[in-house]
């Protein structure tokens, strides 16, 4: 959570590398580049940048702390919530990360379990060997979908918890879901991929994820939930499963799929230790 807020003195450095690597040194030489060159420079791996991507930055005057330091503060504003995250969140995401965490900030896992256990101490220290166990990353036949696995939860997952949490902890309601709906082609491989629920919110499906008599039920039930949310602030209504407010005493979550259920958080053991890291 905390990994990718640079603060003002360490972006001036990175700003100033960029700029450098794009072909200038000034604001004004700077302005007159395309946004086009701009963004292929912006997504291209540089040793004297950290990341491919510029990054947020807490420059104490847009943006004073990072989002985590107000949501542990409890300063977020109070506004009642809908969350959540999907299956297979990572599916797609990680093939532009190359490693299981956003948190290391490297270029990618090693191979080699050795290099891989060092790589990953850097960040969960003595928890390390847990987390591998956790994941079975241990195992070389299910390694890579392993940090998929991991990838999602951490990117996606601990976020969408952590926010819940907190949203309890100050008297706000916040209700979580979990989007468990695979795509029907038998030529897909992504699972239940990030952004898979937002054609069920917006009714928008397309060739890429045709939707069945059965996701056309699921897709009006999702939609009713966000209706009512919009209009009174709780998701629940006539002729759908009871969507319960989270919290950690009642650590439950809405399993979104053709058959819809209010559920334990299966993954809470992963992402409780995800989020104690971050």
């Amino acid at each position: 959570m905390n990994g990718p807020f640079l603060d003002r003195q360490k972006a001036e450095i990175e700003g100033n590398n960029f700029a450098r690597k794009v072909g200038h040194d000034t604001i004004e030489s700077l302005r007159t580049v395309s946004g086009e060159e701009l963004l292929k420079h912006s997504q291209t791996y540089h040793d004297d940048y950290s990341y491919p991507y510029l990054v947020t930055l807490v420059d104490g005057w847009v943006l004073p702390e990072s989002v985590a330091h107000t949501f542990k503060r409890g300063a977020q504003l109070k506004v009642t919530i809908i969350a959540g995250y999907n299956a297979d969140e990572g599916s797609l995401l990680y093939l532009m990360a190359k490693f299981p965490t956003p948190s290391n900030w490297q270029r990618g896992a090693p191979a080699d379990m050795d290099s891989f256990r060092v790589f990953m101490s850097r960040h969960y220290g003595d928890d390390t060997n847990a987390l591998i166990a956790l994941y079975k990353m241990n195992d070389p036949s299910i390694r890579a979908q392993s940090e998929i696995d991991m990838f999602g939860d951490d990117h996606q997952g601990v976020h969408m918890y952590f926010l819940c949490e907190h949203m309890n902890k100050t008297g706000v309601p916040a209700y979580l879901y979990f989007f468990n709906r695979v795509p029907p082609s038998p030529k897909q491989t992504a699972g239940a991929y990030h952004f898979a629920e937002v054609p069920f919110v917006f009714g928008t499906h397309d060739f890429f994820f045709k939707a069945s008599e059965a996701d056309k039920i699921l897709e009006e039930k999702i939609q009713n939930y966000w209706v009512n949310f919009t209009g009174t602030g709780d998701p629940n209504g006539e002729g759908l499963v009871e969507w319960p407010i989270y919290s950690r005493d009642n650590d439950t979550w809405l399993n979104l799929n053709h058959v819809i259920k209010a559920e334990r958080v299966s993954r809470g053991v992963n992402l409780i230790f995800l989020k104690k890291r971050s």
